[in-house]
């Protein structure tokens, strides 16, 4: 692969570009060498380019966007061939005061128990080279989040960055069932960099205005939910949703509780929190389509410890897709389901008791319950 660029004048108007052909040659001799991510670094009043070279991050500098030099590479070779390395600095808890750069890559994690997703680290940045001051982290805990990227805007003062990412999995991604589906984008997230009980975070949580898109449909306080009861989401028929919901693990609620979403036809996904060991469970077993794979049968399990007593919950439901924010997104799980549009009910069940400090069930169609 070679790089070609466009002039900066490009954003004037059409008949000012001028198109300077290859400005960066492939010195690597392999055929991994993709995926540029540009950024310009202030303090050395140059550009920086990143790109992916098999198992390592290169990085070039410019001072004109056409005469690249070789700065620097950052190797981490357990994670296989990386993919779509992007690098941004961020306040650390929203402080100007404590900034800290991250570098965030594509990579497979089955040497870290977690699968295809993206890696990153927090470290500094000199201009020429990144120093990790942390091990590998991985993003998120689902099977689909893979090759994300960020991006700035003005406003938001080097608190967060936006982030997208491809829900699909290498390890079936070529196995799915159709022709014209290869998986499909996260919605577009908030991600921030917060101190938590395991050090330096990436948070995410669904951008600030996603949930004006969506009617509310129940709006419920201090609710007790007890095993046998009727479901209280009985007449409520969806395929594109969201529920918020904080619920009290406290002595106000016994055993497990979970929910299972696009639910109908004996198809559902399933998630579920068992206080008494502080796992949360996300499981897409009953899919009607079957993918031969281990990585899309085995259910997600992820140790999450209540915070101040409570589970706080931001689940988002689409026709392909169910993507979790936990705590407000100290943990993310994004993962394709594929289930009919007949199975678009939902459900809320205990084994023994659970208290609901709130739940907002919203949908993409206000009238949704019959």
């Amino acid at each position: 692969m070679t790089i070609s660029l466009l002039s900066r004048h490009q954003a004037s108007t059409i008949a000012t570009k001028q198109h300077y052909n290859i400005v960066q040659h492939n010195p690597t001799g392999s055929a991994d060498f993709r995926d540029p991510k540009i950024i310009w670094h202030e303090p050395t009043k140059k550009w920086v380019m990143l790109l992916a070279e098999r198992d390592k991050v290169g990085l070039y500098t410019s001072s004109n966007l056409k005469d690249w030099e070789y700065a620097s590479s950052f190797v981490k070779q357990d994670i296989g061939i990386v993919e779509c390395p992007d690098l941004f600095q961020l306040n650390v808890d929203d402080n100007s005061n404590n900034k800290k750069w991250v570098l965030m890559v594509g990579g497979n994690g089955f040497n870290y128990g977690v699968t295809t997703g993206s890696s990153y680290f927090v470290g500094d940045f000199d201009g020429r080279e990144f120093h990790a001051e942390t091990p590998v982290k991985w993003l998120e805990q689902g099977a689909d989040s893979y090759t994300g990227v960020t991006w700035d805007a003005p406003y938001t003062n080097g608190n967060f960055r936006f982030f997208i990412s491809w829900m699909n999995n290498w390890n079936y991604a070529r196995k799915l069932p159709w022709d014209t589906f290869n998986g499909n984008t996260s919605i577009v997230r908030e991600m921030r960099l917060k101190t938590t009980t395991d050090g330096l975070k990436l948070v995410q949580k669904p951008i600030w205005n996603l949930m004006d898109n969506f009617f509310t449909i129940l709006d419920i306080k201090e609710v007790d939910i007890y095993t046998g009861q009727e479901n209280i989401f009985k007449d409520f028929h969806g395929l594109s949703y969201t529920i918020e919901a904080q619920i009290d693990v406290g002595d106000l609620t016994e055993g497990k509780f979970g929910f299972s979403v696009r639910d109908g036809d004996g198809q559902h996904a399933d998630l579920t929190y068992d206080k008494s060991i502080n796992e949360f469970v996300f499981n897409r077993e009953n899919s009607r389509i079957k993918v031969d794979v281990e990585e899309f049968n085995r259910p997600q399990r992820v140790t999450v410890y209540p915070k101040e007593g409570k589970i706080k919950l931001e689940i988002l439901v689409d026709r392909n897709a169910v993507e979790i924010f936990i705590n407000d997104g100290e943990y993310v799980l994004s993962n394709l389901i594929l289930n009919d549009l007949s199975s678009d009910g939902l459900r809320l069940w205990t084994d023994g008791q659970v208290h609901l400090e709130y739940l907002k069930l919203r949908n993409s169609n206000k009238f949704t319950i019959s």
